[in-house]
Formats: structure tokens, C-alpha cells, sequence
């Protein structure tokens, strides 16, 4: 019976994750020796606990809540997302209710059926009252032995490498969703989840190494080369709004799809009257942070080694983002996020952004009101309006909003995924050209930047992206985000707009740059780099050639000494 387990709870948990007894059959018989790799990769955590709890029993029930816990999120999550769990999913909140508000957790039949198969082998190991007799240090030689054999598996080396290549697991990096689906079908639950946190583990590796010719000295180069700070004195400073919408993409790029006219009705207007440009953002289909964070702080993900959560690696000390710059410069600086301060540990982080304020859907101070599945994109125009009107200095307020996030889909809307979707994007479109309608009547002058933070992903069953005939290797279009810059005065400097494509950490300093900001020596910088690297993104354009310049300067500013934040603004 303790031989057993382990296949047994490698079979289920790949049952689990599918509930299909088709795709189990194809693990068993199609993928043998894959099919071995869990099963010794479930047994190595098995005999660890069995060695230290001695009652079969016991071991069982730690190993089976593993594993059916992980099975059972990826069910209910690609189930409503379209995307695979991986282990970096287990940061993104310290709250699970929040994860909870995405998923429709149904109770499946297989999900039932398994819990019983389980229970019984507890039942069974229980009053048989299995045991194991290991003397102290056969039990000590099982544990080191069971535990070397998984660091050998998770921890990236050579021999991880060649054991995984043994067992024909996928591990070539993914660069996109569609990449990360086509991997993981090739492989299973287990072997994918070995596979993305020894991936993980290198990264972190990697990320923290000084690069080899980081010093005050190098940092100070890239910096000088006639880029001295701006003086504040004489800037006439305007309000400054961004909004981050959650999902809001322009799928008028596929033209197989029958999208009504209006539905971008006043986004185009608001392009035609301001800027119109297209951003490059680091993620599709979920983990808004990646962009947040290029918005915020100015800088590439791409030079972090693309974290699923780039404020995860800050260093312990004050942290200089574009709320803080705009604070520096005499404005009031709010952050709008109208969903859970959890999520994301937000709250917590954001408030050493330079944030006077910082607004969640527990505090909004102009009530709060869902549009279907979450709060409506109004109440958040409504805040900011609020904000502008009562601070008496000028306004900088970032804004991330929630209404489009998924599922787009209830009990109540039989309508395709898609056609759900564009309804929300419709509400969004219209709320903007309320916005817009209050600031043409604002005697402040404002200016905005309008950006979605990823496309949509659908869930599975809708086949919306597979329909359309996207994969791995056709998905550029996808990180493509429309944007707009509008403003109710006369205040870009159009020739420091760009004219092509750009990744979106550019954004925050083009903007500084085209209202007229002083510029510090960290955005002149920056600027003089996006003439010759327009696009500095994972996944997209060129991914072989590193950018020395910005991946230095991330460094410095995220996890290394900070040299570059001494450069701040001329007062005189």
C-alpha cells in the first residue's frame, strides 16, 4: 500500500487538473516516462514525511493535500483564465478570497469522486494503523536522501537539467502564454510545475548577481555624458492623470471579428484630438503588475529577468517612482486601485512609492458601485474628479482600474465570451468620455494618458484566440497597446512624442517630457536610449541582445545600491 500511493496520487493529481479520464489515459499510456517522473517526484515528498510522521496515515494526508491543492487550483483556474497555475502564483496574494473573486467554483462530479478515492486510502492506512519502524538513522539517511533527490530536480544545474532531459520533459524557456500552454500539454502538471519553479529559482539567481561592471563609477558614466538635471524653477505644472485600464484592448485587429462601431467611440475621438501611440507591455492576459510597474517606476521588467512580480524584488529602502518625482515638484500624488488592498500585497509596498493617498475599494470616498462582476470604471473617474477638485496643489493620480478584469461571463449572460467582453469595454469607453467631458469644463489645466494594461485571455471553452488562429509563434500582436495622451490646455510639446512603437516603462518619461517637466539626469538618460531602443520587452522584437545602459540602471535602482537616486532635481 505504500509502494502504491505515490502512482496513485501522481495518476489522480493529473486527473484532477483536466478531470478527463481521456487526457489520463493519454498521460498514462502516452507519456510513460513523464508519468515516471512525478510518480518519483511524489514519492521523494511522500517518504520525507512518512520518515518524520511514522504513521502512513499522516504522511498520506500531507502529501495528498499538496497535490490535490495544487491540481484543483490549476483546474479552477485555467478553467476561468485560460492560463496554467504556476508556483509563482502562490505570491500573488496573502489573501485567498481575493484569488476566490476570479473563479466560479463549481463542485464537479470527478472532484468528489477523487476526494473519496482519497479519503478511502486514509481510511484504509488508518485502521490498518500502517506504520514504518525506521530507527533514528535510517530515518535521518531516508530524509537526506529524498531531499537531495529533489533539490537535484528543482534546483537549476546541469544535473537538473539532464534528469528532466531523461524523462522528456519540455523545459525550453516560454516566452508568452501560448508558449506556456503548448508546454505545458507537452508535459504534466508536475513535471510543468518542477519545471517553471526550478525557472524561477534561476531567475532569482540570476537577478541577483552584480552585474561585472557595476560601481558608483559606471552608474555615474551612464548618467553624465552631458545629462545634468533640469532646474524646477519656471514650470507651469499641470494636473497629471494616468489610467491604467484593467483588459482594455483594441480588438478591432482582428477583423473576423464583428465589433459594433461605437464601442471605441470616444477613444478614438480622444486619439484623433491628443496623441495616439502604440506601447509595448510586458505581459498577456493577466499579471497587471508587470505594466503597473513599468508606469510607475520607469523602468524595463525585461532587465529584472521578466518576475511575475517586479516589486517583489525591491530592496528595503525608499524607492523612487514617478509618485515621487511629481511629489518632489510640489504636486499631491493618489493611487486608485478600486479592488482588494491585499492583492498584490499593495497597500503594503505602494505606500513607499511617494503616494499621499492611496485608495482601495474599501475606501473610496465617492461610494462604490459594480458593473457586473466589479466596480465600475465610473466610480473611478468620479475619485479622481473628487481628487482634482478638492487638492490645492496640483494632482498626480495613477489609476488602475477592475471593472474588465475576467471572467467575462455569469449565470446570467449566455452571450459568447467575447461579445460579454466588448460590453464591458463599451462601459469603459463611455465613463473615459464622461472623464473627458468634465475635464473640457475644469479651469485646471490636465493632462491624461489613457493605457490598457494587457489584452484579455478567455477561458478555454470560448476558443476566442484559438478561433482567430493565434499561437506561440504569432502573438506579437498582442503586446501591441494602443494608448492616448490628451490634455484640456495646450500643453504637449509634440516633438517629444514618439513616432513609432515603444516599449511602455518609456511612457512616464515621455510624458514628463511633453508637458515640459524637469527632467532628471535618470529620464534624460533614459530618453537619449529609447532613440536607439525603442523597444526593450520580453517576448517581443529582439530577446537576444541586453541592453547594457538599462539593465544596469534597473539594477541600481531596484536591487543594487541606489547610485542613480542621488540624481535628483536642481532647486536654484
Amino acid at each position: 500500500m505504500l509502494v502504491l500511493f505515490p502512482v496513485f496520487l501522481a495518476l489522480a493529481t493529473q486527473f484532477n487538473q483536466s478531470l478527463s479520464l481521456a487526457k489520463l489515459g493519454e498521460y498514462l499510456f502516452g507519456k510513460p516516462l513523464i508519468f515516471l517522473f512525478d510518480t518519483l517526484v511524489v514519492t521523494a515528498i511522500f517518504v520525507v514525511l512518512l520518515a518524520i510522521a511514522r504513521q502512513a496515515w499522516i504522511a498520506m494526508a500531507g502529501t495528498g493535500l499538496l497535490f490535490y491543492t495544487l491540481s484543483l487550483v490549476e483546474f479552477y483556474k485555467y478553467d476561468v483564465s485560460g492560463s496554467h497555475f504556476t508556483l509563482a502564483d502562490l505570491v500573488m496574494t496573502t489573501n485567498m478570497s481575493d484569488v476566490a473573486k476570479f473563479a466560479k467554483l463549481d463542485i464537479h462530479p470527478g472532484v468528489v469522486l477523487s476526494v473519496l478515492f482519497l479519503l478511502a486510502w486514509l481510511l484504509i492506512a488508518f485502521f490498518l494503523d500502517i506504520r514504518v519502524g525506521w530507527e533514528r538513522y535510517r530515518s535521518i539517511l531516508t530524509v537526506s536522501v529524498s531531499a537531495l533527490l529533489l533539490l537535484g530536480i528543482f534546483f537549476p544545474s546541469t544535473i537538473s537539467e539532464r534528469i528532466m532531459e531523461a524523462f522528456t520533459i519540455d523545459t525550453e524557456p516560454a516566452e508568452n502564454v501560448f508558449k506556456v500552454n503548448e508546454k505545458y500539454e507537452k508535459n504534466s502538471l508536475i513535471s510543468f510545475l518542477v519545471d517553471s519553479a526550478s525557472e524561477q529559482i534561476d531567475r532569482s539567481v540570476e537577478t541577483a548577481t552584480v552585474p561585472q561592471d557595476y560601481s558608483r563609477q559606471t552608474v555615474a558614466s551612464l548618467l553624465s555624458a552631458g545629462f545634468p538635471a533640469d532646474s524646477a524653477a519656471g514650470f507651469q505644472a499641470p494636473n497629471v492623470v494616468v489610467v491604467m485600464n484593467e483588459s482594455f484592448a483594441d480588438m478591432r485587429i482582428f477583423e473576423d471579428l464583428s465589433i459594433a462601431q461605437d464601442t471605441y467611440a470616444n477613444f478614438d475621438e480622444l486619439r484623433r484630438e491628443g496623441y495616439a501611440g502604440t506601447a509595448i507591455v510586458p505581459t498577456f492576459g493577466g499579471y497587471t503588475v508587470k505594466t503597473e510597474f513599468e508606469l510607475m517606476f520607469g523602468l524595463p521588467v525585461r532587465s529584472l529577468g521578466n518576475p511575475v512580480i517586479p516589486h517583489r524584488l525591491l530592496s528595503d529602502r525608499p524607492h523612487e517612482t514617478f509618485a515621487s518625482y511629481y511629489r518632489s515638484l510640489g504636486y499631491s500624488t493618489t493611487y486608485i486601485h478600486p479592488f482588494s488592498r491585499s492583492f498584490y500585497s499593495r497597500d503594503e509596498i505602494y505606500s513607499t512609492y511617494g503616494f499621499d493617498k492611496l485608495y482601495f475599494d474599501d475606501n473610496l470616498t465617492v461610494g462604490a458601485e459594480n458593473y457586473r462582476h466589479y466596480i465600475d470604471d465610473r466610480i473611478v473617474y468620479e475619485q479622481i474628479e473628487q481628487e482634482l477638485k478638492t487638492s490645492e496643489r496640483p494632482a498626480f493620480i495613477f489609476t488602475t482600474t477592475m471593472q474588465n478584469h475576467q471572467p467575462y461571463f455569469d449565470e446570467n449572460s449566455p452571450e459568447p465570451e467575447i461579445s460579454y467582453y466588448l460590453q464591458n469595454i463599451s462601459n469603459s469607453d463611455k465613463q473615459l468620455g464622461a472623464f473627458i467631458d468634465f475635464l473640457r469644463e475644469f479651469d485646471e489645466p490636465t493632462v491624461v494618458l489613457f493605457i490598457g494594461d494587457h489584452f484579455p485571455f478567455f477561458t478555454p471553452q470560448s476558443n476566442t484566440y484559438e478561433d482567430l488562429g493565434i499561437t506561440g509563434d504569432n502573438c506579437a500582436a498582442l503586446y501591441e497597446q494602443s494608448y492616448l495622451i490628451w490634455s484640456n490646455a495646450d500643453l504637449l510639446d509634440r516633438s517629444a512624442l514618439p513616432q513609432g512603437k515603444t516599449s511602455a516603462f518609456y511612457l512616464p518619461h515621455i510624458l514628463a517630457d511633453a508637458i515640459g517637466a524637469p527632467k532628471t539626469a535618470v529620464t534624460k538618460s533614459i530618453l537619449a536610449e529609447m532613440q536607439r531602443r525603442p523597444v526593450y520587452s520580453p517576448g517581443y522584437g529582439d530577446t537576444e541582445t541586453a541592453d547594457r545602459m538599462l539593465d544596469l540602471l534597473t539594477y541600481d535602482r531596484v536591487l543594487g545600491e541606489g547610485y542613480s537616486l542621488t540624481q535628483s532635481l536642481k532647486t536654484n
